[in-house]
This record gives structure tokens, sequence and C-alpha cells, in this order.
């Protein structure tokens, strides 16, 4: 963009933003309303010893942000846009459609039109109304956002690509400040926004009760209060309505296999950027729910960095497991992942499976020790290993064929599937994916030589053959 051209645009959007406020400060004055209001908030703050500590924080806002006022004051003069204000944001909008080629994108149409109607909805009100309620009074403006707002607008402009935005709150973790790698950031959760939090969990939008009915509507309550906030930026064509990236999955997985135990709220929020870009938020389930912690685990950088490079070393996988790795992955993931009170043995147990097996069809059993001993030589020792597998199958085995096992033998059983699940994926992140024929060459050389002196006491019977389950 030539600096003339940003300079104009530049100015064009000072005057629409100053101009908005200007408008809906008349409006308010005219119906005799304040232009700030103070409003209550619950804060959320760690306490040592006793867990949270609540209280209310008053904060100063733009008196549309209560929600009667803001519908009073509307006008609807852009379609789908209660904010309006047309007259003032419409210069800018044509002078957009002149310059560039915002109104083609196949990516913003939709209800607003095309050319410059579809420039006023998609990205003028919407920017506008961000605008108005980060403003802690209407009657002033604030240049520095404003020259924020004008920035993101051009690099909109320019971009050929489209930034995305995932969240996800996450319990477990504890840090001191910002932590940033690679499109991936972990801060802590403020006080306000735990308390937000917190409120939208315990009041389950009691306001939308059906009227004459007796049907209960259930509530998102959670024991556990998330601490720190995930953020992954991923982007896309312009011609793509969706953002399909699966990193989100990876970085999560990437945190359990470096040994950190999360907990969630089993949602993952996600929109495009910049925040103010009108295409709505989505709210997806997303395989971390609320889970027992511990102990909450501090992160460092270095830490988080390594988190982060392991993580763009695992395969992309999604929960439609259309090939062994992509089960071994999502499964385990699933499994960490598992609310507290249900059991992830099955899931880490087909994750050992759908990783050291592939597509072995005969002395599944066997091979599935044999093979998991043999990948983990350098991390435990394989007649050890090779017992540990067995249990984590014969018991499998036992559960999805309806035997019934006792709550002390699963829980045990799932902490050792766990632990060797992870190690098998870790391993095969980092240095390659479990082979057969490989691993059976080795069964035949000098290390295998060492693991088969104990294999007669812990080989199967060959009519034992059960197949992955999953």
């Amino acid at each position: 963009m030539a600096e003339e051209t940003r300079r104009r645009l530049a100015e064009l959007v000072q005057e629409a933003l100053h101009s908005g406020r200007a408008e809906v400060a008349r409006r308010l004055q005219a119906a005799n309303l304040p232009l700030s209001v103070k409003i209550q908030r619950t804060a959320i703050e760690p306490s040592e010893g006793t867990g949270w500590q609540s209280g209310q924080e008053e904060i100063q806002v733009g008196t549309i942000h209560l929600d009667h006022v803001f519908y009073g004051i509307a006008d609807q003069s852009v379609p789908n846009r209660l904010l309006g204000l047309r007259d003032q944001l419409q210069p800018l909008a044509n002078y957009l459609n002149d310059t560039t080629d915002l109104a083609s994108r196949p990516w913003p149409r939709g209800p607003g039109g095309q050319e410059a109607e579809g420039i006023l909805s998609h990205f003028l009100v919407p920017m506008t109304h961000y605008y108005l309620l980060a403003l802690k009074d209407l009657g002033e403006d604030d240049p520095a956002l404003i020259e924020r707002l004008g920035d993101e607008l051009q690099q909109v402009i320019a971009q050929e690509e489209i930034y995305h935005r995932w969240q996800i709150a996450l319990g477990g973790l504890a840090l001191s400040a910002t932590c940033k790698h690679r499109g991936v950031s972990l801060r802590p959760l403020s006080p306000m926004e735990r308390g937000a939090l917190a409120e939208l969990q315990l009041t389950g939008r009691r306001d939308q009760e059906v009227p004459r009915s007796d049907f209960e509507l259930p509530s998102p309550f959670t024991v556990a209060l998330p601490s720190v906030l995930l953020e992954i930026t991923t982007k896309r064509t312009l011609a793509q309505s969706w953002d399909s990236s699966t990193l989100p999955n990876r970085v999560v997985l990437a945190f359990f296999l470096s040994g950190f135990e999360m907990g969630g709220t089993g949602v993952i929020t996600n929109f495009d950027l910049p925040r103010w870009v009108a295409f709505g938020v989505s709210h997806n389930p997303f395989p971390l729910a609320e889970r027992a912690i511990s102990e909450v685990k501090p992160i460092s950088q270095c830490e988080f960095k390594a988190v982060v490079d392991l993580a763009y070393k695992v395969p992309e996988f999604g929960g439609t497991e259309g090939n062994s790795r992509e089960i071994a992955l999502f499964r385990l993931l699933r499994a960490c992942g598992m609310h507290w009170h249900e059991s992830g043995f099955l899931d880490f147990a087909i994750a050992l499976e759908a990783a050291l097996l592939g597509s072995a069809q005969t002395e599944l059993a066997y091979k599935f020790s044999l093979y998991g001993a043999l990948f983990l030589k350098d991390w435990f020792e394989p007649r050890d290993t090779m017992q540990r597998l067995k249990q984590i199958y014969t018991l499998r085995s036992k559960l999805v064929h309806g035997g019934r096992v006792k709550p002390p033998d699963l829980q045990a059983a799932t902490l050792d599937a766990a632990t060797l699940a992870k190690a098998v994926i870790r391993q095969a992140v980092e240095s390659g994916w479990p082979e057969p024929k490989a691993l059976d060459a080795a069964a035949l050389g000098a290390i295998g030589h060492s693991v088969r002196a104990g294999i007669s006491a812990v080989r199967p019977d060959r009519d034992s053959n059960a197949g992955p389950t999953a």
C-alpha cells in the first residue's frame, strides 16, 4: 500500500470512529443517559492454602455495555447490524470499495450484501462496535486505540491469508508471565476473566428457562477453575471458509507428552483475527475435560518452547481416525484429557495397539508385548516392559469381552498404560514410528536375545488373538 493511500486510510478511520462515537454520545445525551457507568464484576484470585479467593471489582465502562441502553440507541441503518451508524461510516466504506478488493473477496460475503454494503456489514460496523465497547467513557476518543484499529484494517486489506485464533482455558499450570513461541502463547487468566468464567459455569443461564415447562436446563457447572489461557494462531487461504488446522490437538498432546498434567472445560473457542472481524465465535467440543490435578506445576519459558517445538513434530491428527497413527495420537489425547470420573484405560490401550501393531494380524498379544519392550528398550528394562504390557493387554481383553475388573486393578493398569503410551508416542515422534519388520529383526538379533530369555514366562496361547478394539 502506497504511503499516501495509507495516510488517507488512517485519516478516514479516525474520522469514522470519532464521528461514530460522537453520534452515540449525542443519542445518549438526548435520552438523558450518562456516557459512562460503573459496574461490578466478580474477580477470583489464587489464595495460598485455600485455593481461590473471590471478591467484587468495580470498573468504569461506556453506557452501551448495558443491553437495554444499546438496543435503545441502535438505528439498524445497516442491515443485520443493530449499531447502524451508516451516515458516519459510509465515506470510509465507499473509499475501501473504490481502492481495495475487500468487497470482492469470497470470504466476507454474507447477509450484508456486496461492494460497499458488504464492507459496512462485515468490517466497519463491527470495528466501530469493538471500539465503542473498549472506551471507558463515550465522551472521549482513544487515539492509541484508533491508531491500532487503523493498522489492523490495513493489515486485513494487505493480507493474503486469514489468521485464526484458538483459545483453551487450562488448569494445572502456573506461570508468572506470558510465554510465546511459533504462534502459540500461554498467559495467566486475569482475576476478572476467572470470575466471568466461574459465573458462567455456576449460573447456567437460568434466564433462558422455557415458559410453562418443567424441563430443567442442565448447568455447565464444573468444580475446577482454569488458571491460564492457551492461545494458538493458525492461518488459511482467503478462499477457505473455515479453519481446519489440528495444531491445537498437537499442542495439548505435546504438553502431556512433556510431563504436564492439565484439565480444561471440554470446549475450544475460535475466531478470525482481528477480533472485530464479524464472522462470529465458534465454541466446539475439545477432548480436555475437567480433571483432578494433584498439583499445579509451574512452566518456564524454556519448557514452553520445548513443548511447542515438540507439537510441530507431531503429525497432523483429528478425530476421524483415518489411519493407525491418527488413532494412536487421538486416543492418547482423549485418554489424557478424560473427565475425572471416567477411565481412560481403553483409550490408552488402543493408542498402544495402534502405534505398536500397525497392520499385524496374528499373535497380537505376543507382538504387542514384544514390540513394546523392544521399542522402549532405551526407556525401560525390556523384561519388565514385556510383563507390564502383557498385563495391560490381558486386562484390555477382559474388559472388552465383558469381564469384571476390580476398581483398584483398573486404576493401577490405567496409570501404567498411560506411562507406556506416552513413552511410545514420544519416542515415535522424536525418533520414528515402530516398524514391525525392524522390530522382528531386532528380536532375532543381540537385543532380542536378551529379551527372549523371559518370553516363555509371558508368552500367551496362540488362540488369544483378539485384535485392536476401537
